[in-house]
């Protein structure tokens, strides 16, 4: 048999026992062949669970002084982000408050942040705070720096 270009069609292929395959089951083995090497969602029902959206968070922070409630002003608010299995990364995000001890940051991911707040004349805060909602405040008290005890 010839094509109309006048090219011949190849033979068909011939199975381990030498009997002829069939054109259609070798197409359909080639084709489940296909299917089970390269898209194994598939064979799942042909549905892949689709991934949850990333979800974000506008944080305001409040930092006061614990004795007098007064605001602290040009407080550095520094925000870790945290791995799920707690470590911390290498880059951080720093704010600094305004006259009424205020600070915000928009678009922080969901997950485990580690919280330091650092003030001139007043102790260093830390936390590990989950960010779990759309939107979260915190007010940090700080104390003043605690006496110092020396042996000497």
């Amino acid at each position: 048999m010839r094509l109309r270009a006048g090219l011949a069609l190849p033979k068909a292929p011939v199975g381990i026992t030498g009997n002829k395959i069939p054109g259609r089951l070798l197409l359909g083995l080639i084709f489940v062949g296909l299917l089970a090497v390269g898209t194994p969602g598939l064979w799942a029902g042909g549905k892949k669970q689709p991934k949850a959206p990333e979800q974000f968070s506008s944080l305001r922070f409040v930092v006061l002084r614990a004795s007098s409630g007064k605001p602290v002003r040009n407080a550095s608010v520094v925000i870790h982000f945290l791995s799920k299995h707690g470590r911390q990364d290498d880059e951080a995000l720093q704010l600094k408050t305004d006259s009424e001890g205020r600070t915000a940051i928009d678009d922080i991911p969901y997950g485990t942040l580690r919280l330091q707040v650092v003030a001139r004349g007043l102790q260093t805060y830390g936390e590990d705070v989950e960010i779990n909602s759309a939107q979260q405040e915190f007010v940090i008290r700080l104390n003043p720096p605690a006496g110092q005890v020396s042996i000497y």
